[in-house]
């Protein structure tokens, strides 16, 4: 008994290894998007700030301290609350297999609940009290052959991705635009923000 336990689990093993490896490439495909995505929120965000900013100050030019200061620190709260929100959350979060079996069978609704129960027989390696060891087996060897012919690549949707990965280098190139055509009143600010920061009053 025990030495068809370990055969039937070398078995299940070696079948289920194409489909472990399937799950492994989608999971590193959807934590690259992830971090794509939260990093140009970030950089679009950062960025359109300190371009708003800049002209604000170019049209209202604010020579009162404090405000500059508080203006700053807004800066400064916005910049880590959106590498936060849009980027460290994201990669941070983490899938199980069962969980991005069903993400994939939302997007491949011919599954119909069959991949993320192999994963759980799997996983489980078919135990009887979870059912027939033979059904289990059977939905399994169907499911691999199905996944085959499946391109999984496709559950990760870059479009949107690309889209705002786009508006951040536009927004970049903005940026520089702006920097290089207005360097004098660039470095000027620069100076005046290090000499209010230099300045403050430190907590005592």
């Amino acid at each position: 008994m025990v030495l068809e336990e370990a055969v039937s689990t070398g078995m299940i093993d070696a079948m289920s290894q194409p489909l472990r490896n399937h799950l492994r490439q989608i999971r590193r495909r959807v934590r690259l998007a992830v971090g794509l995505r939260g990093l140009s929120w970030v950089v679009v965000l950062v960025f359109g700030s300190a371009l708003a900013a800049g002209f604000l100050d170019w049209l209202i030019q604010w020579n009162d301290g404090g405000v500059r200061l508080l203006l700053s620190a807004s800066f400064a709260g916005l910049a880590v609350w959106g590498c936060w929100r849009f980027l460290i959350r994201g990669l941070l979060f983490r899938l199980t297999d069962v969980e991005l079996a069903h993400r994939i069978e939302d997007r491949y609704p011919q599954f119909q609940d069959r991949l993320s129960s192999t994963v759980q027989f799997i996983e489980g390696g078919c135990r009887p009290e979870v059912g027939s060891p033979d059904l289990q087996q059977h939905v399994i060897d169907e499911t691999l052959q199905s996944i085959e012919r499946v391109d999984l690549a496709d559950i990760v949707e870059l479009r949107g991705v690309l889209r705002i990965a786009s508006a951040a280098v536009v927004v970049c190139l903005a940026t520089a635009i702006v920097t290089i055509f207005n360097q004098p009143a660039a470095h000027a600010d620069l100076r005046r923000e290090a000499r209010l920061w230099a300045t403050s009053p430190s907590p005592s």
